[in-house]
């Protein structure tokens, strides 16, 4: 109903009513929080190609259409002040936005020195970002909803399982390359690399033989040594 009243009558709905409707994002009840999500894509997410049309990293890349919309979703994040609910965000979104299977634009924002035209992360924005980035390749590559966010066991379709194994086929492409980078840059950060440390167990691991990357597992396991002998705490 919020988001029918949005789309049709916007006028009447105000800001405060607005914000009733954000937090139940974190809702224990999936139904209510996917439905939350809903509202928040029509209310907040919704992508401006022209937002990013010059806009270029230091090194000259182009950013990707969702920059500014997951630039949104971390403020977003942080001022809820509920940061260990990450995962309930994660999955209020990740079934009706493409932005939260955007690895390509989520590690750019990490990587890529900011351009002319933006702002750099600060350092809550980073740990917050690799939050939600490791919530969402945990939920990609398992098919599960967060503990608390639905049956304990779930038992995956035919079509689920595909998902999930393209998902999880597409997030190893991707960080084979760009995890060693981020755990070089992040590597005295102990909350932001325990994090990171977390996402190889989501990866499909034949994909370093299959596209002949073997010398990249020797290195990523070569980074993972280097940090472990680096922090003594226990994360």
């Amino acid at each position: 109903m919020p988001c029918f009243l949005l789309r049709y009558h916007r006028e009447i709905l105000t800001d405060k009513d607005c914000e009733l409707v954000y937090e139940l994002v974190y809702s224990s009840h999936r139904a209510v929080a996917q439905a939350a999500g809903e509202f928040l894509n029509e209310r907040l997410f919704v992508v401006d190609e022209s937002a990013v049309e010059n806009v270029r990293t230091a090194r000259g890349k182009q950013r990707q259409p969702n920059t500014p919309l997951i630039r949104d979703l971390v403020q977003f994040f942080i001022e809820s002040e509920l940061h260990e609910h990450g995962a309930y965000l994660v999955d209020s979104l990740i079934e009706s936005n493409p932005m939260m299977k955007d690895w390509e634009c989520m590690t750019d924002l990490l990587l890529e020195e900011p351009g002319p035209l933006e702002e750099a992360l600060d350092d809550k924005q980073e740990t917050s970002l690799i939050e939600i980035m490791v919530c969402a390749v945990r939920q990609c590559a398992t098919g599960e909803p967060p503990i608390g966010r639905g049956p304990t066991r779930k038992i995956l379709s035919a079509k689920e399982l595909k998902q999930v194994s393209d998902d999880k086929n597409r997030l190893t492409e991707h960080f084979i390359p760009t995890l060693p980078a981020l755990l070089t840059k992040f590597k005295a950060d102990t909350d932001k690399v325990s994090n990171l440390l977390a996402l190889p167990q989501f990866f499909d691991l034949e994909i370093y033989t299959t596209s002949r990357q073997e010398r990249s597992l020797v290195a990523l396991l070569d980074h993972i040594r280097d940090i472990i002998d680096q922090h003594t705490d226990t994360e």
